[in-house]
């Protein structure tokens, strides 16, 4: 997606972020806002973009391997997955919480939130759509649901974008 929208991918490690940043060896990093105050990416950052239709850190996930899940129990099964539709409010809410302390974290250090108009924000959109089709693309080789999968992350792309999932931590404090 970087390579999309004209800038070039460097891979680091979180913990080696804060340096290249400082030092200027790289001028930006793709992080979830919370970083800004974790890792303290806020001290060595100007800006922080907000393009939602196009990007945003929406997905957190636990696997395990299938053959050790098919393994299980299905008592064993049943309970995890219950946990897990408990938690996922839950963990909704910690990432939330976290992002908003990080954004408060940015703005207290004089950072400066950036939103991006309709109409940049329709080319960054036009931009990564080569790099959604050819995900779609790899998911469906694979024989998974890769229509499926884009169509619940654009919707809710959307949502986050007309504000529908405003977090009680973006008012709160």
């Amino acid at each position: 997606m970087i390579k999309a929208l004209g800038g070039t991918p460097v891979a680091f490690p979180m913990p080696e972020l804060y340096q290249a940043l400082q030092k200027g060896v790289v001028h930006g990093g793709i992080y979830p806002m919370e970083a800004n105050k974790g890792w303290k990416l806020a001290e060595v950052t100007n800006y922080a973009i907000a393009c939602y239709p196009s990007a945003y850190s929406l997905g957190f996930f636990v696997v395990m391997n299938k053959g050790k899940w098919n393994n299980l129990p299905s008592d064993i099964r049943k309970t995890i997955e219950k946990i897990n539709m408990e938690w996922i409010l839950k963990h909704g809410e910690a990432w939330d919480k976290a992002d908003y302390e990080g954004i408060r974290f940015f703005m207290s250090k004089r950072g400066r939130m950036i939103g991006v108009d309709d109409a940049e924000s329709a080319r960054w959109v036009e931009a990564v759509q080569p790099v959604i089709d050819e995900y779609r693309k790899n998911l469906k080789s694979k024989g998974l649901p890769g229509d499926e999968v884009i169509k619940y992350v654009q919707k809710r792309l959307e949502e986050a974008h007309a504000g529908k999932f405003v977090s009680k931590y973006a008012t709160s404090q």
